[in-house]
């Protein structure tokens, strides 16, 4: 997907634990591709956690709106309603 969506890219991914915090995201939305190089708090299985929850975040955002400031806003809400309960 990566590859079809950005022919001339390539992904460094280099995570200090096997379980890691870190993670890239790419989606496709009106044929603009979106791009997202994560570094969420912790290593380990609490950075993976973050991971999944920013991850999930992301994909929510994007479905609600296609604008950057707006996506960001959608990822801050997402990751405190799923930690704020």
């Amino acid at each position: 997907f990566v590859k079809r969506s950005i022919p001339v890219a390539f992904i460094l991914y280099k995570p200090k634990d096997i379980v890691s915090g870190d993670f890239y995201w790419v989606e496709e939305k009106n044929d603009i591709v979106y791009f997202a190089a994560v570094d969420c708090t912790g290593h380990g299985v609490p950075g993976a956690f973050m991971s999944i929850v920013g991850y999930n975040a992301l994909n929510e955002a994007l479905r609600v709106s296609d604008n950057p400031g707006e996506i960001l806003d959608g990822l801050n809400k997402g990751i405190s309603k799923n930690l704020c309960r």
